[in-house]
């Protein structure tokens, strides 16, 4: 699974699938991020990573890992809350916040993505040395990381419009009835990619991998945090979503693989 620095950026074909439901980033996207987050693992980590992927019988790469959440929720309907957080808050349309201060009750027992990030970071690292019983804490920990860094996934309490990373908003974009998280998922991006880029999609993924640097993710909380301390790594997962709402789409992208490689360094490669 041998990766090159090029093929970190070519691979980022990120949000061109469009999205149905509460789907969370798409195909597309939610693979590129595991391809960064894969390119920038210590050896160490990256020898883990290729362990618990070949002892799964339901995927072989990180990028089917990172997609696997998806392609079961229908079959694991009580895995539907982790993929978002909703926040207590006042009416948005009024200017004020959500209240951020404290986490919401109904992320208890792992039912939103802040705690089920912390709760798949403690069996990964409990795990680690048994493949097969890693391999689908890997998978929800690479989606969910993913997904609390896209400013959609964190949301309001307030209206039932705005639940569930705001797919009861109804939009039009471009002449195309859609709904707000996937507008913002894929309709959004592929207009700025063809009217500032020139329809060319390399020249726009550079221009996402030089939003962030992997210094700046490795020195973040993902880096730092126990895995097996469930509250630190919670608090690390929550300074996320509370950043993404104010965050667009393009350097969440390169963000949230940075943050998933710190997260898989720490827990697999022992730093």
């Amino acid at each position: 699974m041998a990766r090159s620095a090029p093929s970190l950026l070519l691979a980022v074909l990120a949000i061109l699938a469009l999205l149905s439901g509460v789907s969370a980033w798409g195909r597309t996207a939610h693979q590129a991020i595991a391809t960064l987050a894969y390119n920038n693992l210590t050896p160490r980590a990256r020898s883990s990573v290729d362990s618990i992927v070949s002892a799964s019988s339901a995927f072989s790469t990180i990028e089917e890992a990172s997609v696997f959440p998806d392609d079961i929720r229908s079959q694991r309907p009580q895995t539907g809350s982790q993929h978002f957080i909703n926040y207590n808050g006042e009416d948005p349309t009024t200017g004020r916040c959500a209240e951020t201060s404290k986490l919401p009750v109904a992320c208890n027992d792992a039912k939103c993505a802040v705690t089920a990030i912390a709760a798949h970071a403690r069996v990964l690292a409990q795990q680690r040395n048994n493949p097969a019983r890693a391999s689908e804490s890997l998978a929800f920990l690479v989606h969910f990381a993913s997904d609390i860094s896209q400013p959609l996934h964190a949301s309001y309490v307030y209206s039932p419009w705005l639940r569930k990373g705001w797919n009861g908003v109804q939009v039009t974009f471009n002449g195309r009835r859609t709904n707000l998280h996937s507008a913002f998922d894929s309709a959004i991006p592929e207009q700025t990619i063809r009217t500032q880029f020139g329809a060319d999609k390399d020249s726009w993924l550079q221009h996402i991998s030089e939003l962030t640097t992997p210094s700046a993710a490795l020195a973040s909380c993902a880096a730092s945090a126990d895995p097996l301390n469930t509250a630190q790594v919670t608090r690390c997962a929550e300074s996320w979503a509370k950043e993404s709402v104010g965050l667009v789409c393009s350097t969440q992208i390169a963000k949230a693989a940075l943050r998933v490689s710190a997260l898989l360094n720490k827990i697999l490669g022992g730093r």
